[in-house]
């Protein structure tokens, strides 16, 4: 499950909330995601201890399989450190919503709901923001999106094109 996380870690670009893959997938491995999700956001953590926290996830899986793991984690750090300093440059409404959207991302009961749930519950945390500040929640948005391309980062819509 790790693997996947760290294949995948465009999740944690706040405005892609229909995730399609996260149907497939069973409560244990939500509740992995989850924790690799915690251990990329936490701001207590230095790149090594994550890079090393995640390594201990992969204790099953091959020294391949780590290996190219822990680089993709290495790029979902970066970026994620990234967003954070992006954040600290956003107007305080705007700020608190990314929070509450991020934290939604480590939350197993939100990550089992449906796209068409995740994305209502998103946009319950929107709704309030004035238009100015939509703007500058979709400018970071866009500029996320950028940033984990120039990464090498595959987002969702990216993912599910090649699926077809």
């Amino acid at each position: 499950m790790v693997g996947f996380a760290v294949c995948r870690p465009q999740i944690n670009t706040f405005m892609n909330a229909t995730f399609p893959e996260l149907e497939e997938l069973s409560d244990e491995d939500l509740k992995e995601f989850s924790s690799f999700m915690k251990i990329i956001r936490d701001s207590g953590m230095t790149k090594e201890q994550k890079l090393e926290e995640v390594r201990v996830m992969l204790a099953n899986e091959s020294a391949e399989e780590t290996k190219e793991a822990l680089e993709q984690t290495e790029l979902a750090i970066e970026l994620n450190d990234w967003l954070t300093d992006q954040t600290k440059n956003t107007s305080p409404k705007v700020k608190e919503a990314i929070f509450k959207i991020y934290d939604l991302l480590c939350d197993v009961s939100f990550l089992k709901k449906t796209p068409a749930d995740r994305i209502a519950e998103i946009e319950e945390i929107v709704k309030p923001l004035s238009d100015s500040e939509k703007k500058e929640l979709e400018q970071l948005d866009e500029i996320s999106k950028k940033k984990a391309k120039d990464l090498g980062i595959e987002l969702p819509s990216q993912i599910t094109k090649k699926r077809r």
